[in-house]
């Protein structure tokens, strides 16, 4: 009678086949931990990147590993600093370029207030001489202001050479 020793047998197999569910589910468990250490790099690099793209320039990876991945993500904050920099310098430039045309519009509004006044008088009434001779020396004192505004602003942008700014 061989019962006995097929029972044995199903019974070692039985263990043999827990033993190797077993050792399958912790092989897929550290393969998995494994797995997910490393690529967490590479999903902190890949959330950087996004959270870059949508606007938040001050955004960096701070992986720190002694592989590729840290090269990379050296690299990659590198070039995110310079895109920061970059974007502080041009929101510099536009706020000074705003001022400018904000200052150089009231220079312009003060001499063209004094021609349209003036211009307005001599157009209303009949001047008498002296006010004739008054409005006449305002209108030309105005308009070169405005002249030397205009020359001004040609030398800055870099039209007109012939005079250096003096610097104040």
């Amino acid at each position: 009678d061989f019962t006995s020793v097929y029972t044995r047998r199903d019974n070692q197999v039985s263990w043999f086949a827990r033993i190797q569910l077993a050792a399958l589910a912790v092989t897929a468990l550290a393969a998995g931990v494994v797995s997910g250490a490393l690529t967490a790099p590479l999903k902190k690099l890949t959330a950087t990147a996004t959270a870059i793209a949508t606007g938040d320039y001050s955004a960096r990876t701070q992986v720190e590993s002694q592989d590729e991945i840290g090269s990379l993500s050296q690299s990659f904050d590198t070039m995110a600093q310079a895109v920061e920099n970059q974007i502080q310098e041009l929101n510099l430039s536009v706020t000074q370029r705003d001022d400018f045309i904000a200052a150089f519009t009231h220079e312009i509004k003060t001499p063209m207030t004094g021609i349209i006044g003036y211009a307005d008088i001599l157009r209303e009434s009949p001047p008498d001489p002296k006010t004739l001779h008054t409005a006449s020396e305002a209108i030309y004192h105005d308009a070169r202001r405005l002249e030397q505004l205009s020359q001004k602003l040609l030398l800055l942008l870099g039209l007109n050479r012939e005079e250096e700014l003096e610097l104040r």
